[in-house]
């Protein structure tokens, strides 16, 4: 009897702390399968190389709070230290970002939901290990090395 009710004991606390990981390790394979699934994108692909153009030509070197979350006013008061000949076509590249931006959240929505319905639930740490691991496992996906070069002609 003693035996019984010992590895009872034991299945409990090992479904109890397997129960707990679970719904961590679900939640979290299903987010980077979602987040590979963005990264093979077409259309973050395209985001990306818009974004770094962008950013490659406001010749930036400060802290990112000053620029965030619109680049725009930080261009007008700095317009000669970046590589654009005027604000206009700042504005102009930074509006067609802004279009391949909501694009990539309608394609891939079903990660952008996921993701926040996940972070109350984990915290933060969901999106630090995610970035982790696709980084140190992924990183030609995550600089979406294996695009076309000519999205990333200047």
């Amino acid at each position: 009897m003693s035996i019984y009710l010992s590895t009872c004991y034991s299945f409990a606390q090992q479904n109890t702390l397997s129960d707990s990981l679970t719904s961590y390790d679900l939640a979290f394979n299903r987010l980077k399968k979602l987040y590979l699934k963005q990264l093979d994108s077409n259309i973050y692909c395209k985001k990306k190389a818009a974004y770094r153009k962008f950013y490659k030509k406001m010749n930036f070197e400060g802290d990112v709070s000053e620029i965030a979350p619109d680049p725009i006013p930080w261009i007008k008061d700095n317009l000669e230290k970046t590589d654009f000949f005027s604000v206009t076509e700042a504005e102009l590249e930074w509006a067609q970002y802004m279009v391949l931006d909501e694009e990539d959240q309608k394609q891939n929505s079903d990660y952008y939901n996921f993701l926040f319905e996940s972070i109350p639930k984990f915290g933060a740490k969901i999106v630090t290990e995610l970035m982790d691991d696709i980084v140190t496992n992924h990183l030609d996906k995550f600089l979406c090395k294996d695009s076309p070069r000519e999205l990333y002609k200047d």
